[in-house]
């Protein structure tokens, strides 16, 4: 299932909508015009069903800027949202306004299952909390995913469980990133309030906040070293690793600099020498 507009054609030939059709702008932007959500035959690529996409474009400037950016910012996962059958979730926008929909499949047909609008209200606690990629998880443990959409969770039901407030960021990791600690947490940094910080997933509690000067655009949790138990965390916030202390159930510093390490750029790790570090 993805999203399609006039002029697709499927694995079989058959052109959906009108044949030919090119909506882009002379900047490359596509501001009007069909938006479709098309389910294909994942053999053949023949497609079964087509209807209007949503979240729908509406007014460009809606999204955060009116020249076509933020509006075609989409991001799209699969989630198991009554814990049997899976779900295609699609999304749109994610620096201010913030639509989500989830989509089931019966009898080859896309029906849609619930709807998630913050629509343009700045009030909203879940306005303007998206990251630039969105994880599925089940934060609460009820056999049922969740989406962890950047900054704040929809519960499987299509409704806002918990909203951290922190704003847009570009990075984030999300799992059992302390074992020792019962649930699981997420790692994330931050554009607006120039942090990184971890929280409970399923609540949204700040656990630890490092606070920086700028964008931290880049950040990471991973298992650097058998030292401590779990991830440990670094940011561009201050280029400081960090670790969970069992004994103050607190993460603090381990003294030593990303830097010292590797150079600091991105949120990537590699898994180079066959060991689990």
């Amino acid at each position: 299932m993805c999203k399609t507009s006039d002029g697709t054609t499927d694995g079989v030939g058959t052109v959906i909508g009108i044949a030919g059709a090119d909506y882009r702008t002379s900047g490359g932007y596509i501001l009007s015009e069909n938006e479709y959500l098309t389910l294909f035959d994942g053999l053949t690529g023949e497609a079964l069903n087509t209807i209007s996409y949503e979240p729908r474009r509406g007014t460009v400037s809606d999204w955060g800027d009116s020249y076509g950016n933020r509006v075609d910012r989409f991001l799209a996962g699969v989630a198991y949202l009554d814990g049997q059958t899976p779900s295609a979730v699609f999304c749109r926008g994610y620096y201010t306004r913030t639509a989500i929909a989830a989509y089931g499949v019966v009898d080859k047909k896309i029906v849609q299952r619930w709807y998630f609008d913050t629509g343009n209200d700045a009030t909203n606690p879940y306005y303007g909390q998206g990251n630039h990629s969105i994880v599925v998880m089940d934060v609460d443990s009820d056999g049922k995913d969740e989406i962890v959409y950047g900054s704040c969770c929809i519960d499987d039901d299509g409704t806002g469980l918990w909203s951290t407030q922190l704003g847009h960021g570009d990075c984030i990791q999300a799992g059992d990133l302390i074992p020792e600690r019962e649930g699981l947490e997420i790692f994330q940094v931050h554009k607006e309030d120039y942090c990184a910080e971890i929280h409970d997933a399923e609540t949204g509690e700040i656990l630890w906040r490092a606070d920086g000067s700028s964008d931290v655009g880049r950040g990471i949790a991973l298992n650097l070293t058998t030292d401590y138990a779990g991830m440990e965390f670094s940011s561009s916030a201050d280029g400081m690793i960090y670790a969970w202390n069992t004994s103050t159930n607190s993460v603090e510093s381990t003294g030593v600099a990303w830097n010292d390490c590797i150079k600091w750029s991105t949120n990537s790790a590699v898994w180079w020498d066959g060991d689990l570090e």
